[in-house]
């Protein structure tokens, strides 16, 4: 079905349309109900902790009521037990965490800040105001923060003083076509294989864990569909959203300038703009128009490169 289409858009619909049909008759969505005497609490907790604390909570309850020397040295002396297996646990949990994404900066700030229980704000944001008026629905809220991050962009371009540098000219003999070479399934399934497993959901409620979980059943669809794409140029529709996250940063939460968006793309998209941008990179290093002061987003080069380099000229 997916191959009989005319074109990208109604190839996608006809894959989308399986895909969620599929996705919704295996993977309904449950609810559950958290139960902190059997649900982990927080990720060091293990089993025997929360059999510790079912004791602990016991014997709490015996001394309340039967409030006697001997069970209030039974609980103190329980409690103080299990406080120390508790702080040994987690810190053992940070210690292996660390170790594990010792190279990994974004991680490690994240579990910096879950070692110091900074909690993340609340997303529900109650009103907003704009122009001096006030919102109170949430779709006009919404309206108004994507009235704003949309904005915001041009407005910061408009503050950017203009260059005096020459514009870059490029060889006549050199050009780029995505077109020019089709599309392979090998090019496909490695850059699948390049994006992290995140739990993270799209819009349409899929993670890239759970699409690279089932690329084998689906990565015949996906290579006709990015096929079609690259030699028309085109991109289906559904690719094109995002789901937006409001982040509060600071300051006073009603108004929109103190928040920053997450965008979570669509997972499909991301294995698509991979393949191109292998494609795009490739293209840039082995034809080496890339500046040699350009350190972000290359392989093999990060923030550390500038910095020596700066160190070097002051030296």
């Amino acid at each position: 079905m997916v191959r009989d289409a005319d074109n990208v858009q109604e190839s996608f619909n006809q894959f989308s349309d399986i895909f969620n049909n599929f996705y919704n008759l295996h993977y309904p969505l449950k609810t559950f109900k958290f139960n902190k005497n059997i649900d982990k609490i927080e990720p060091w907790f293990t089993n025997g902790l929360l059999i510790s604390r079912k004791t602990k909570f016991k014997l709490s309850s015996i001394y309340s009521r039967t409030p006697t020397v001997a069970n209030k040295l039974k609980f103190n002396a329980y409690r103080n037990l299990y406080n120390r297996l508790l702080c040994t646990a987690k810190k053992s949990y940070f210690d292996l965490e660390f170790g594990k994404n010792i190279s990994n900066l974004k991680k490690t700030w994240e579990l910096i800040r879950q070692a110091m229980n900074a909690k993340q704000t609340d997303c529900n944001i109650p009103f907003i105001f704009s122009n001096g008026i006030k919102h109170t629905k949430p779709c006009d809220i919404a309206s108004e923060l994507n009235a704003f991050f949309i904005s915001a962009p041009s407005k910061i371009a408009q503050n950017i003083p203009a260059t005096h540098e020459p514009d870059i000219k490029f060889y006549n003999n050199i050009s780029f076509n995505l077109s020019a070479s089709p599309v392979t399934m090998t090019e496909i399934s490695d850059a699948t294989k390049q994006l992290l497993p995140k739990k993270s959901e799209d819009m349409y409620g899929y993670s890239m864990k759970f699409i690279k979980r089932f690329y084998s059943s689906i990565a015949t669809p996906l290579y006709y569909i990015f096929s079609k794409s690259f030699e028309t140029g085109e991109i289906p529709s559904q690719l094109k959203i995002a789901k937006v996250v409001p982040i509060f940063k600071s300051g006073d939460p009603s108004l929109p300038n103190n928040y920053r968006p997450i965008s979570l793309l669509p997972n499909i998209s991301k294995i698509l703009e991979k393949v191109m941008c292998n494609r795009l990179t490739f293209f840039l290093e082995s034809n080496n128009l890339l500046a040699n002061s350009q350190y972000g987003f290359r392989k093999e080069h990060s923030t550390v490169h500038p910095l020596v380099h700066f160190l070097n000229n002051l030296t």
